[in-house]
């Protein structure tokens, strides 16, 4: 326990003669508890021992140090104890001008307890602001109450000695007279063991510094354990220096801080490879150096810990995080300090939105300070906050972390922004693994002012996630961001960059940059070995992904006018699973133009719902997409470029190129205009206005389109324009190797307005459409049908049918009336297929008024087999398309169909060149005209042969009007003996009754019969047509055994499978005119059986036996 002796009485007994005024106030100290709480000079100086005098200051003691040892500008002063108690006050005197620093040591074993106001007096008739230096190795604790009452700087540390130059050391724990030691302070030694508590330098303290001051805390420990640390711990309280210098740091092992002085203030450099102490600031801790200029925060640790709603405030003007009591907004020319936090382990901000800021804040001018966080981790959790922010006129400083590990978490946020009218500051992040979970990090700007850049470096991995708050509707996605705000007047968004080895963004979490306001939205760069984009099976109330655009915000629906930035995406792999994004667009009532997305990638892959897009909804043009990658897959998803209702533009184009492309399940890449639609309120959202981009694939290898989803959406290219919209829709063009459609997949263009529907142009070395996979150009208004143009260097394939085309149409219809959004990512309704075949289609709907598109087809040879087809129909009151193919080889068709077709008008053309047209089972080349004057289609058949079989037609009709003319230029037209050439029908019914009838027709009938030409005359043939035999022919009864055949059991045989020019069975007569070679003698040579190494001799003719059997065989000479 402590006992204070009365003054009085120690005077009455006797006890100060001897002393005088060397002690005037004794502690008796009881027990074995030692907290000293007295101020005790030591001897250590001699002479110039240090004073102390006690005097009453309105009822309050103060205890009066003078004395002390003079060097130069340096005044010394030595204490065996030194305390300040709960009420009482230290003040030392300054007695000369030329002082600069009073430094105080203590040589005692104990901390000093500074629990009420440490105070620098001139003495009379003195200026001066001297630094003040209290030197503890045993520790330093500010009790709540204490303060500082410096006109200079406060340096508190609990290092072993200071170092003065060249010139030596003043040192506490090996205390001397201290000599020549008249330069500034240079560097502090810890060295020595010391006797310190829990915590080196501890503070509940509002301790402050004058304007433009520093404030140091140095404390650590040389061998720290657990019941002595030698950490700094901020209790509460506060640290102000206002444009000056807070710095904080100690170290954990022997070394030394080197002590830098510019214009009388002192700032640390700690050494490298050096332990170090924890930092915490717990408690609603503060340290605030804001003011009109200046202020620059410092603080070094092992670790570093901002917790329960502690801040550190740097900037220009009040900051309301930290008390907000700096009454100096600045100037034009002012300059905020910087904040530097420097651990070598983990920096911690965390717990009821604890805050690092630097700040212009309101009515502030001037520019703000850096943020600058280095250590091994940097974690921003619970609601921390690191904010760089203007609130007046000025530019905002740029935050720059660098750490191994760096999270944003829970709740937490890095910003960048400004509300005034100048630039907000730029965002660094330079790491090792960065992950961003239920939080924000973004820059943005509320005004005139641009906003900063965002730059994320990590070389191994970023990882977005989730929302703010989690799992709750009202809240903010998580992620990154660089944006115009709503209340943006003119100010640019600034670039988001992200450089890593893998990212990942799920669950809500977005990377973003857009305006909601006047000004244009910055650009999105990332550069990645791998991107995945995915959702969890966590809720998530906002979408997740990659956007770039013109943004409408609920509460100022109108406010948005400026362009949305590019997405440029480089990776090795991009990923995207479930319902995410990578979109530009331009949102309702927005004015501006979308972003263009760029991605280069050796694979893409998007599943399950998956989109990139660029779309407009308001005033402007869509953006372009551009994909360049090795591998392109897409499960169930979409590319989509298009102008939605309320849209008014152009729609972007889509250009690709790759070696491999698979759109399955459903999967789209489209180009649309949309038709009018209703808001969440039913309010009417017009029909887009403009023209639908272009589709460009370029595949060196392979294309394949195949299968439905599961709501019964085909895989598909296609670009539309649906009912009441207005602008012509996109062409659409394919260069590849291996082009398959299969499974009810389709590639088409369709307009249902005035314009026309675009074209489809496709070079390939092959092309496969089968089960059902469709190429289709459509009008169902006054726009024309767009042209079909195919052009393959080998073979066209057309095959089979769509078996689950009834049941998955329906699924189709179903899924549009209960889900009405879904046109703004699939198509709106059911404009394909055009039916269960495989083929390629020209059409136009019932009531259009347009003209059917035109099928132009080139390649090396044609198959048209098992229902597939090709066909130009017109179901409107306009014309059908013509048909034009053109093969180097041949046309086969087992059950297919040419044709074309028109309800009202005109039948369209069919012409046809090739080597050789073969018609076979119930394949038809036909034009048909069903109703109106209008004459039937010409068809035009050009080949070396034609030959139709079983019941393949050649038709042309017209009901009201003139037959079309057949025009058949070959030297060869086979058929079979039920080859019916014209017969004359009266109708549609008589011309139905053509097909299924076992037979060939080659009609051209109508009103008035069209004229057939050019059939050859082939009966000068013999059994050209003749059908095979079932029975296999037996070659013992043609091959003559004689000089060729051996007689052993392991002969060879000869199988010839045919019946023209032989007899249809052995023995039977000779059918062949062509002359037979004559039968010679054997010459009489040496006969022996055939060897095993013996050639075989082939037959050289035919040769008849005296029996009249023909027989195979060779001349014997």
């Amino acid at each position: 326990m402590i006992y204070k002796i009365n003054l009085q009485i120690l005077k009455c007994l006797g006890y100060l003669g001897a002393f005088g005024l060397g002690f005037l106030q004794i502690i008796v100290f009881s027990g074995s508890k030692v907290s000293a709480q007295n101020i005790v000079p030591d001897n250590t100086l001699g002479n110039e021992n240090s004073r102390v005098e006690v005097l009453n200051s309105g009822g309050s003691p103060v205890d009066r140090i003078s004395g002390g040892a003079i060097r130069g500008k340096n005044l010394f002063h030595s204490f065996q104890e030194f305390n300040i108690g709960d009420g009482r006050t230290a003040d030392f005197i300054n007695p000369s001008n030329n002082i600069q620093n009073i430094l105080t040591r203590v040589t005692g074993n104990n901390p000093s307890n500074i629990l009420g106001i440490l105070r620098v007096s001139n003495d009379g008739g003195v200026i001066s602001n001297p630094n003040f230096f209290l030197i503890n190795p045993n520790g330093i604790v500010f009790g709540e109450n204490a303060s500082l009452d410096v006109s200079g700087s406060f340096v508190g540390t609990t290092a072993n000695a200071l170092q003065f130059g060249e010139q030596g050391f003043f040192s506490a724990s090996k205390p001397e007279t201290p000599q020549l030691l008249t330069v500034n302070p240079s560097a502090l030694f810890f060295n020595q063991v010391a006797n310190q508590p829990v915590n080196s330098i501890e503070s509940q303290a509002f301790l402050s510094v004058p304007t433009g001051k520093s404030l140091l805390l140095v404390g650590g420990n040389t061998f720290p354990s657990t019941t002595s640390t030698g950490k700094i711990l901020l209790n509460g309280g506060r640290l102000r220096a206002p444009g000056g210098r807070i710095e904080i740091g100690g170290l954990g092992e022997t070394g030394k801080i080197n002590l830098n002085t510019i214009d009388n203030n002192f700032s640390l450099v700690f050494p490298e490879g050096v332990k170090r102490v924890d930092v915490s600031l717990l408690n609603l801790a503060e340290v605030d150096v804001t003011a009109g200029d200046g202020g620059d925060i410092s603080i070094y640790g092992q670790n570093l810990n901002i917790l329960d709603g502690s801040d550190i405030c740097a900037g220009i003007g009040a900051d309301p995080a930290c008390g907000g009591v700096n009454q100096d907004n600045g100037s034009a020319n002012a300059q905020a300090g910087d904040i530097k936090l420097d651990a070598l382990g983990k920096i911690t901000i965390a717990n009821q939105v604890s805050e690092v800021s630097n700040n212009l804040n309101s009515n502030a001018i001037g520019n703000g300070g850096d943020i600058n966080i280095k250590a091994k981790s940097t974690a921003i959790d619970d609601g921390g906050r690191i904010s760089a922010t203007n609130f007046g006129v000025g530019n905002v400083g740029n935050v720059n972390i660098n750490s191994i590990s760096t999270s944003v978490t829970n709740d937490s946020r890095i910003v960048s922004t400004t509300f005034g009218s100048g630039k907000s500051g730029d965002i660094v992040i330079e790491t090792g693994n960065f992950i961003v979970e239920n939080s924000q990090v973004g820059s943005s700007t509320f005004s005139s002012g641009k906003a900063g850049n965002l730059t994320v470096r990590a070389s191994n991995f970023v990882e977005l996630k989730g929302e703010v708050p989690p799992d709750e509707q009202i809240g903010f996605p998580g992620g990154l961001f660089s944006q115009v705000d709503r209340d943006g007047n003119g100010g640019q968004g600034g670039n988001l960059t992200i450089e890593t080895k893998r990212l990942s963004v799920s669950d809500g979490s977005k990377i973003q940059a857009a305006t909601f306001g006047r000004g244009n939205a910055g650009n999105i760069i990332i550069k990645a070995e791998e991107i995945d984009l995915f959702n969890t099976s966590l809720p998530n109330f906002f979408s997740t992904g990659i956007f770039a655009g013109v943004e409408r915000d609920a509460r100022e629906p109108n406010s948005a006018k400026g362009d949305g930035g590019n997405i440029a995406i480089e990776t090795e792999r991009l990923l995207m699973r479930g319902r995410t994004f990578i979109s530009s667009d331009v949102d309702e009532n927005a004015t501006g133009n979308g972003g263009d997305i760029n991605i280069t990638t050796k694979s893409l892959f998007l599943i399950d719902d998956a989109s990139i897009l660029t779309l407009t909804q308001a005033q402007g043009d869509a953006g372009n997409i551009f994909i360049n990658a090795h591998d392109i897959q897409l499960n169930t998803s979409v590319i989509n470029s298009g102008i939605r209702p309320g849209g008014v533009g152009k729609g972007g184009d889509i250009d690709i190129e790759t070696d491999f492309l698979s759109l399955l399940n459903g999967s789209q890449i489209n180009s649309i205009i949309f038709r009018q639609s209703r808001d969440n309120q039913g309010n009417i959202i017009p029909s887009g206005k403009g023209d639908a981009g272009n589709i460009k694939i370029n595949a060196s290898e392979k294309i394949t389109l195949s299968g439905v989803s599961r709501n019964g959406f085909s895989s598909a290219l296609f670009t539309i324009t649906e009912k009441g919209t207005s602008g012509s829709a996109g062409d659409i063009f394919v260069e590849t190797d291996n082009l398959r459609i299969t499974e009810g997949a389709i590639i088409g263009a369709s307009t249902s307005n005035a314009s026309d529907a675009g074209e489809i142009s496709i070079n390939a070395k092959n092309f496969e459409a089968v089960n059902g996979g469709q190429i289709v150009t459509a009008t169902r208004d006054r726009g024309n049908a767009g042209e079909i143009i195919l052009n393959v260097k080998e073979n066209i394939t057309l095959k089979g049918v769509d078996s689950n085309f009834q049941q998955r149409s329906e699924a189709a219809k179903k899924f549009i009336l209960n889900n009405p959004s879904v046109r703004f990512q699939q198509v709106s309704d059911i404009i394909f297929n055009e039916g269960s075949a495989s083929g390629i289609f020209a059409n136009t709907a019932s009531n259009s008024t347009g003209d059917g598109g035109i099928i132009n087809l080139q390649g090396n040879s044609l198959s048209i087999n098992d229902e597939a087809q090709i066909t130009a129909q017109s179901q409107g009151l306009s014309k059908a398309g013509n048909i034009n193919i053109n093969l180097r080889n041949s046309l086969i068709a087992e059950n297919g169909e040419i044709s074309t077709t028109s309800e009202q008008s005109s039948g369209g053309a069919i012409d046809i060149k090739g080597r050789n047209i073969n018609l076979f089972g119930d394949s038809d080349i036909r034009t048909n005209v069903n109703s109106g004057e209008g004459g039937g289609g010409n068809i035009n058949l050009t080949a070396n042969t034609i030959t139709a079989l079983d019941d393949s037609d050649i038709l042309s009709f017209a009901n009201d009007g003139k037959g079309g003319d057949i025009t058949f230029n070959t030297d060869g037209f086979f058929s079979s003996s039920q080859f019916l050439p014209a017969s004359a029908i009266a109708n549609r019914d008589n011309l139905n009754n053509l097909d299924l009838n076992d037979r060939v027709d080659v009609n051209a009938s109508g009103t008035v019969s069209g004229n057939i030409t050019g059939i050859p005359d082939t009966t000068f043939i013999q059994n050209s047509i003749t059908e095979l035999p079932e029975n296999q022919i037996d070659t013992n009864a043609l091959i003559s055994q004689t000089c060729i055949a051996r007689s052993s059991d392991t002969g060879s045989t000869f199988n010839v499978f045919g019946s023209s020019g032989f007899a249809e069975a052995p023995g039977h007569a000779d059918i062949s005119r062509y002359p037979t070679n004559n039968v010679r003698g054997i010459p009489k040579t040496t006969l022996r059986n055939w060897k095993k190494g013996d050639p075989i001799i082939e037959p050289d003719g035919v040769y008849r036996l005296p029996d009249g059997k023909i027989v195979l065989s060779r001349n014997c000479s």
